[in-house]
């Protein structure tokens, strides 16, 4: 998986388990990787962080159980 990816699908992970405290656990993981000394941790989680904000820029997708509620098809291509 390239990190483009990795990061989006690291994203998709922390918003679903943390909803709107995402961001605030991106950033702990950079802490953690920043003092663990693994460069590449700190730099995927930036990533992630990134992803997460931009995600919440544009406004969330609605949940499954909207999609399903409406009787809209449920996205789960990036599960």
């Amino acid at each position: 998986m390239d990190a483009a990816k990795e990061a989006w699908s690291r994203a998709f992970e922390v918003e679903r388990a943390y909803g709107d405290g995402a961001e605030a656990f991106a950033l702990r993981e950079i802490e953690a990787a920043r003092a663990a000394g693994d460069e590449p941790g700190s730099i995927l989680w930036n990533c992630v962080a990134a992803t997460l904000r931009d995600l919440h820029q544009i406004g969330r997708a609605p949940s499954a159980p909207y999609q399903a509620e409406i009787g809209a098809p449920i996205d789960r291509s990036y599960s």
